[in-house]
């Protein structure tokens, strides 16, 4: 496969299935995450389960998808999470924190596989999210070509509601990979950066919940990774 997706629903793969290059056409594979089924259990993929780790590895060695794309939980690691932190009870937050990096390690396992074997990954994270000072993402990130880009995902579209009102959500994303290529066409800033005042818009804040209604990327920005 050209694309397949790890805590994800089908969504880039889905793009990859539409979108054709120089008369051939971008192959899609599959998309794991809690929203699809483990054919093995029958039940959703429960990646946090050693077992459940080590056949993903080997669906990955199997399959040898050219791009992995990535976006593992990252709530514990959130901003609103970290100014909360004081409030709550330290053993929740620890623990919080425990399931994250479970989850965040082996995506970056597999994401260093794909550059040691010669292929590409591609890794999604809220740009102010602690997880990006985890060592396990540096340890990546120091890897050879990989490099990052910062997206504002309302120059994609993203739009997200304030009950009667709907409006733009710049969501500022940090984008990971070893691929020079992806990083350089799927860079975006917010319009309002532009001296163009006609492209400039407001965004809707992204509090009370509102940030989960935004956890599906746009479909430009879909589109333009497999560009």
């Amino acid at each position: 496969a050209d694309v397949s997706e790890i805590y994800s629903r089908p969504r880039i793969a889905q793009a990859a299935a539409e979108h054709h290059h120089g008369g051939e056409q971008l192959r899609p594979g599959w998309s794991l995450d809690l929203t699809t089924l483990d054919p093995v259990t029958g039940e959703a993929w429960d990646l946090s389960r050693t077992e459940v780790q080590k056949r993903v590895m080997k669906l990955v060695e199997t399959t040898k998808p050219l791009f992995l794309i990535g976006s593992p939980p990252c709530t514990a690691f959130s901003p609103l999470q970290r100014l909360s932190r004081h409030r709550r009870n330290p053993a929740v937050v620890e623990e919080e924190l425990r399931a994250g990096r479970v989850h965040l390690e082996f995506c970056m396992k597999l994401y260093a596989a794909q550059v040691e074997q010669g292929r590409f990954f591609i890794h999604e994270h809220p740009h102010d999210a602690e997880s990006w000072l985890e060592r396990s993402v540096l340890k990546v990130a120091a890897m050879e070509n990989v490099n990052i880009a910062v997206v504002d995902m309302c120059a994609y579209g993203m739009k997200a509601d304030t009950g009667p009102v709907r409006g733009a959500a710049r969501k500022r994303t940090k984008i990971m990979s070893n691929s020079y290529e992806v990083l350089k066409r799927i860079k975006a800033q917010c319009p309002n950066s532009s001296s163009d005042k006609s492209t400039h818009h407001v965004h809707v804040p992204l509090e009370s919940g509102k940030a989960k209604r935004c956890q599906v990327y746009p479909r430009a920005f879909s589109r333009q990774v497999c560009s």
